[in-house]
């Protein structure tokens, strides 16, 4: 439960993954000297194997719903071939996806989605109607109401590992799909993470990025630095890339009154974690739906539909 700080759900610790983070950090400079952040209208892959994720059992509940008092986003075009609907203000029914790695070999299991089933998924959804929308305009839709496909649907990918531009993106692309992804600040540019060169270009096809933290460490933890881990790294992101970084993910899913109050301090748009209820009410703990490795097709397609 958020209220009180205590951590969404008990979370099982991936030993070789936390040893990959440490490495990362060690081999990269810690932090950047902070700059002022770039003006915005809003206030409102080494293969890193993520660490588990907590399966939800309810979405935090603060006591007040955190809004921006602005958020600007590139207009959607008035699609022609798809239905259309006026979302929001308020509550949003958008499912957003969570992935991590796509590979052949599943070596972080539930988390490593292949590339066969990953492009049967797309396939399947955009047979269906269904169509990417970015977090900005979700964000729009929230405060101000927005018109946007009927099937929409966001496609957001933690860790930022190489995979995202070699598998991802190519399968993504045949249907004019985009995403959010999640970067850990200090291990862009490491063995088999994306790049600034693979970020600046799928930045250019219209993906966004935000911020998984500067080192990838429980937020809830004892003696965490919650300025350098949440707002430093939206500073090294923006300072390293050259592009507004407008949205965190919570490492771990961790987060409470006061992480949610930071994000919003520190001008992030939005922030998500792992959950399924209460979708598009509060926008720093917007809940996404994890996709695992094993699931069917039936399982893929029940986090479409409402729950």
């Amino acid at each position: 439960m958020i209220p009180g700080g205590t951590n969404l759900a008990a979370l099982a610790t991936n030993a070789a993954y936390e040893s990959t983070l440490l490495f990362n950090a060690a081999q990269t400079s810690t932090a950047v000297p902070p700059s002022e952040t770039p003006t915005v209208s809003p206030t409102i892959t080494l293969t890193l194997p993520p660490t588990e994720t907590p399966t939800p059992t309810e979405t935090p509940t603060p006591t007040a719903t955190k809004l921006p008092v602005v958020v600007l986003a590139t207009a959607t075009p008035e699609l022609t071939d798809v239905p259309m609907t006026n979302f929001g203000p308020g509550r949003v029914e958008i499912p957003i996806l969570m992935y991590h790695h796509f590979s052949e070999d599943p070596i972080y299991e539930r988390y490593t989605v292949s590339p066969k089933v990953f492009g049967e998924q797309l396939k399947w959804l955009h047979e269906n109607g269904y169509r990417t929308i970015s977090l900005a305009n979700f964000a729009n839709a929230v405060n101000y109401g927005k018109r946007l496909p009927s099937k929409s649907f966001v496609i957001t990918i933690d860790d930022g590992n190489a995979d995202v531009y070699s598998v991802a993106y190519p399968l993504m692309k045949q249907y004019g799909y985009t995403a959010t992804v999640f970067l850990i600040a200090n291990t862009v540019g490491t063995y088999n993470v994306l790049d600034a060169d693979m970020v600046k270009e799928l930045h250019r096809n219209g993906w966004e990025f935000g911020s998984h933290s500067m080192s990838h460490t429980d937020l809830l933890a004892n003696n965490v630095d919650l300025d350098y881990e949440i707002c430093q790294s939206k500073k090294t992101l923006e300072e390293m890339l050259g592009i507004n970084i407008n949205f965190f993910a919570y490492p771990f899913g961790s987060a409470n009154e006061r992480r949610m109050d930071i994000a919003s301090e520190c001008k992030y748009w939005a922030a998500v974690g792992p959950g399924v209820n209460d979708r598009g009410t509060v926008l720093f703990y917007l809940p996404r739906r994890e996709v695992q490795a094993d699931y069917t097709m039936e399982q893929f397609q029940a986090l479409l539909k409402d729950q």
